[in-house]
């Protein structure tokens, strides 16, 4: 993994939107347009920031004990499929060999959010894991 890639994988929080109007750094649903990475911190633009919104940033950013493997994994997760979309100029969903994997991955990691998480908010990850998945052409609920 080159050195970019293992600090993409670390700091994927998105910056806080600067201000523009819904759309022009947001997609429909407010995640940033910077990668699937982006979303695990992504906030409806222009709303002020819930102290348990700031927890689960905090616990993305710098995690700790429990929250360290699932951070990682989720990291890891969306910036494989980052890292595809960047090589292949096409979804990791298209691909008929690594995509189904993937989806399998993701299901799995929808099912370690039952376990104990930290001040990581699971509902959030749990909608951001199913969002990626249906960009993707999977259903979540399928897999």
């Amino acid at each position: 993994m080159r050195k970019d890639q293992a600090d993409r994988m670390i700091q994927y929080t998105a910056e806080s939107c600067p201000g523009r109007p819904c759309g022009a750094c947001c997609d429909h649903r407010g995640y940033e347009r910077s990668g699937y990475a982006g979303r695990l911190t992504a906030h409806p633009a222009h709303e002020s920031v819930p102290g348990y919104w700031q927890r689960h940033e905090d616990a993305l950013n710098h995690p700790r004990g429990v929250e360290l493997p699932i951070a990682y994994m989720l990291g890891a997760w969306l910036l494989y499929a980052d890292i595809h979309r960047e090589r292949y100029q096409s979804g990791i969903g298209k691909d008929g060999v690594l995509g189904p994997e993937w989806a399998k991955i993701g299901s799995a990691l929808r099912g370690l959010l039952n376990g104990e998480c930290g001040r990581i908010d699971c509902g959030a990850i749990d909608a951001v894991i199913c969002d990626t998945l249906k960009d993707e052409g999977f259903d979540p609920d399928a897999i």
